[in-house]
């Protein structure tokens, strides 16, 4: 007889009973929900279960119905998936896992989505596309007859709002930040770098005589080697990090988020995350006529459908005159130099935010305006 359990987050009983071909444990969804009352019919149906799968057995013939977790071995075998995948494979195991691909389907796809109602429909939109992916992958590569479910099912792209730091804010912000903090901030202000790239940048990474960040296909979104390079800030900024780094790691943190968003409570800004220092890079340059391909460039975009969600930032061709920055080919870091600069920094010194249970602050500095 199947044994019934309750798998945690999923709200359903779920049935679990042997393999008839000796495999692993098949482990099923019942589709009902875990309510003590409902306990005799999801036995039943758990049974049922357990009886087709051996109904449906023939001794030494090859199995068709694979397992979702068999599917993912294969995926993330063959095609290395980065970080970024592999959360978005986390959560659904979450949910999938145990499954056989032939009980996966349009009301499995829909309790997905109830699953992760919590999370932003993007979320939810990312995650199932790593799941169809994977349907495409052995379904390509191995010949696995099986229907992709998620193929029409994906939530709708949603327009989210855009948050970028004013100079006035990211002004604010600074002197509210530590030491590492601030040069943390700094730094993902003048490179747009990802919160992984920028917390996992390492010193031999940097490359001071050729002026460029390099990335390996394990940092990077799209699995790819790249580089990026370096304007006047990020190069002072890493240079003073590499230099005081013990360990090879420019910052001595992964995720600094309680003191990021302290110094953001301190100074009353709202609904930004370590993501937004991104968001303003783009944005500052696009404000400042950087043309959209040069902006993608430097985001290190895939696809310049990536970048134009910040084309409405543009300024009018006819008022380009009225800006105090005039663009010129090739100048989109001049661009963020400057703004950081002038406005945000605005030449006063730094000597860090006093803490006494850290150690004692870096040395007064300027961001100095001649050629490196």
């Amino acid at each position: 007889m199947a044994k019934l359990y309750i798998r945690e987050g999923t709200g359903n009983w779920w049935a679990s009973f042997a393999n008839p071909s000796g495999g692993q444990t098949i482990r099923r969804s019942t589709g009902i929900p875990c309510q003590q009352s409902l306990k005799d019919k999801a036995q039943l149906k758990a049974n049922q279960m357990e009886l087709e799968a051996w109904e449906s057995w023939t001794p030494g013939g090859k199995q068709e119905d694979y397992l979702y977790d068999e599917m993912m071995v294969l995926f993330i075998q063959d095609t290395k998936p980065g970080r970024g995948h592999f959360d978005n494979i986390k959560q659904l195991t979450k949910y999938f896992g145990g499954m056989r691909l032939s009980e996966i389907a349009a009301q499995q796809i829909a309790g997905y989505k109830r699953f992760r109602s919590h999370v932003s429909d993007g979320t939810v939109r990312r995650e199932l596309s790593v799941l169809s992916s994977a349907y495409s992958h052995v379904r390509v590569q191995y010949d696995w007859k099986a229907e992709n479910p998620v193929t029409g099912r994906l939530p709708k792209k949603s327009q989210s709002k855009l948050r970028w730091y004013r100079p006035p804010e990211a002004k604010a912000i600074h002197p509210e930040l530590y030491e590492d903090l601030a040069d943390y901030f700094l730094l993902g202000l003048a490179t747009g770098m990802r919160k992984g790239e920028l917390s996992g940048m390492s010193v031999e990474r940097c490359d001071f005589t050729h002026h460029v960040f390099h990335f390996d296909p394990d940092q990077q979104k799209g699995r790819r080697h790249d580089t990026l390079p370096m304007n006047q800030i990020s190069y002072e900024v890493a240079k003073r990090r590499a230099e005081k780094s013990k360990d090879g790691d420019l910052f001595p943190f992964a995720y600094p988020r309680k003191g990021y968003m302290g110094a953001h409570k301190r100074c009353n800004v709202e609904g930004a995350t370590i993501h937004t220092m991104r968001h303003t890079f783009a944005s500052w340059m696009v404000q400042h006529g950087v043309p959209l391909r040069e902006v993608q460039d430097l985001m290190r975009h895939a696809s310049i459908t990536e970048t134009e969600k910040y084309a409405h930032l543009a300024p009018k061709t006819e008022v380009h005159y009225l800006h105090s920055v005039v663009y010129r080919p090739g100048q989109g870091l001049e661009v963020i130099d400057n703004v950081l600069q002038n406005q945000v920094l605005a030449g006063r010194k730094w000597s860090g935010r006093p803490d006494l249970n850290r150690r004692p602050p870096h040395p007064q500095w300027v961001v100095h305006s001649s050629n490196r």
